[in-house]
């Protein structure tokens, strides 16, 4: 009953009929922008700052409406070539693998299926970033205001659920950033949500482990 008690909120991730297609690019894609919110709420948190281009690509995400693709929901596969080459590096267990990236992306994950269940909360997340999208016509995406009403609505949606995701870093940079941390983090379950319906799924990130790598190379030299 999972897709069905969550329809509501996934019809703003793409239109209806175009959010069944369940290749590995887009499987790819999706979990790319997973990682690059929560390796935005991971920058955020310990050193202060982000990349702006790649907090627009995640934040401008969660308001993507009418993409007719997942790829457009990022506005193209380049806005993610950051985030493809750290999915190659997580997926290789390299010596710069991130456990504190891989707990934040498992738990985006676990969250976004709880919010799927959850029809009266993906109906408030809905009418939210409806209120975002309009903001942004008058002020951009990366606009302070657009970034409160993202961060307010994952405190009265997201951070309700459970488990709790736990960000650590600095005490200053936590209190300084805490709207574009919540924020990111709400991109981070649009982007879980999308993952699982592309037909992603802790089994298909265990035993497709090496065909998801040479993907996420193939889409970070596009």
């Amino acid at each position: 009953m999972r897709h069905a008690h969550g329809r509501e909120w996934l019809q703003i991730i793409l239109h209806p009929e175009k959010i069944m297609s369940k290749s590995l690019s887009d499987q790819t894609i999706s979990l790319a922008g997973l990682l690059q919110a929560a390796s935005l709420a991971h920058k955020l948190a310990q050193h202060g700052t982000a990349d702006e281009s790649e907090l627009e690509t995640t934040l401008a995400s969660v308001l993507k409406i009418n993409a007719d693709t997942v790829e457009e929901v990022y506005g193209g596969s380049g806005n993610l070539a950051g985030a493809f080459r750290l999915l190659t590096s997580q997926l290789d267990r390299a010596p710069s693998v991130s456990p504190e990236l891989a707990r934040y992306v498992a738990t985006l994950h676990v969250l976004s299926g709880k919010l799927m269940d959850n029809p009266a909360m993906s109906s408030q997340v809905r009418t939210g970033i409806d209120q975002a999208t309009a903001l942004t016509a008058h002020y951009g995406v990366l606009h302070e205001s657009v970034i409160e009403k993202l961060a307010t609505l994952y405190q009265e949606t997201i951070s309700r659920l459970s488990p709790k995701i736990m960000v650590r870093g600095e005490p200053a940079f936590l209190t300084a950033n805490a709207s574009r941390i919540r924020a990111v983090l709400l991109a981070g379950i649009r982007s879980a949500v999308l993952w699982r319906q592309c037909g992603g799924s802790e089994w298909k990130l265990l035993f497709q482990r090496k065909k998801i790598r040479e993907e996420a190379l193939r889409l970070a030299r596009r």
